[in-house]
């Protein structure tokens, strides 16, 4: 065989991918129970269902941070450490002074512990206490020696909750929910637009395409705005509230002008969560405000008034 001989060459990473294609068929399976669940009832772990697509959806999503910094220490000719969160907050310290590393390491170093607990699957011992008709009146549950106890562990579980300390992740394995994946997807979304602004999109390329129903998303945050749009537990919600002003407040100066990321899509008037829609529509329900697409170049702008159902 003679002639020209094309040559080219290629990097694997394969585990980004998780994110763009597989995670959401995951959430979709916890989602549907969660939304049936009743949380006026005491319960001492969620439902097999919801709590293994759940978990699984997690792994894949950390997967998916872990590959973006080897790609990113690939590309700068950067040595791969162990610790994930370590490395990329190395890297935006690098980049940009002043970034405020100890606060994005906590939050990542909290992800990765859910990610642990699953991964060597953290056996805990649980006590359920009934009253006579079989109600669950509470529970304990003590994590066995031998498992997961280490300084990561310790500095970032509340030992009375077994919950993490900013996110309010579950760590003990058959407690995780659709609510733990939601929290971690709004850190994997955060930390993409963080490396996205920072580095270029060459370093942290990320392209999803979601399709739930008539609707089609192009993006993380968007497809964050469907499911946020689901959800109904009112302390929920207020929790997420609580958190993404936190993170705005934390890292606001280094998102994109643009605001493709969830936390940034708050109402311009009252700052209450999920003001664009996943119809394409802008609405507040705290406040009223409304707005219209752009018709005859005038942008219809209305207060609706609170909505009663809020």
């Amino acid at each position: 065989m003679s002639g020209h001989i094309n040559r080219q060459e290629y990097i694997t990473v394969i585990g980004s991918n998780f994110l763009d294609f597989v995670v959401w068929g995951l959430i979709d399976e916890s989602l549907k129970v969660y939304l049936n669940t009743d949380f006026s009832k005491k319960r001492f772990q969620t439902s097999i269902w919801e709590h293994s697509h759940a978990a699984a959806a997690i792994v894949l999503s950390v997967i998916g941070i872990e590959a973006y910094r080897n790609r990113i220490c690939f590309l700068k000719g950067i040595k791969v450490n162990r610790r994930v969160p370590d490395d990329l907050c190395k890297i935006l310290r690098h980049e940009k002074v002043g970034f405020p590393v100890d606060k994005l390491q906590d939050i990542l170093t909290e992800v990765f512990v859910a990610r642990d607990a699953i991964v060597h699957n953290h056996i805990y011992q649980v006590e359920v206490f009934s009253d006579k008709e079989w109600v669950m009146l509470g529970h304990r549950q003590r994590l066995l020696k031998g498992y997961g106890f280490d300084s990561k562990y310790k500095r970032a579980v509340s030992s009375r909750t077994k919950k993490t300390k900013l996110l309010k992740l579950n760590v003990q394995p058959t407690k995780i929910s659709f609510e733990d994946i939601f929290k971690v997807l709004v850190v994997t979304d955060l930390l993409v637009a963080i490396l996205q602004n920072i580095l270029g999109g060459r370093y942290g390329p990320f392209h999803i395409s979601h399709k739930i129903g008539s609707h089609h998303f192009g993006s993380l945050s968007k497809s964050l705005n469907y499911y946020y749009e689901q959800i109904s537990r009112k302390s929920f919600l207020m929790f997420l509230e609580e958190l993404c002003g936190q993170l705005r407040n934390d890292f606001a100066g280094y998102l994109p002008l643009y605001p493709d990321c969830f936390i940034s899509n708050v109402c311009p008037e009252c700052s209450k969560l999920g003001f664009d829609r996943s119809d394409d529509t802008h609405y507040c329900k705290r406040c009223g405000l409304s707005m219209g697409f752009i018709r005859d170049g005038v942008l219809e702008i209305d207060f609706a008034g609170k909505d009663a159902g809020d």
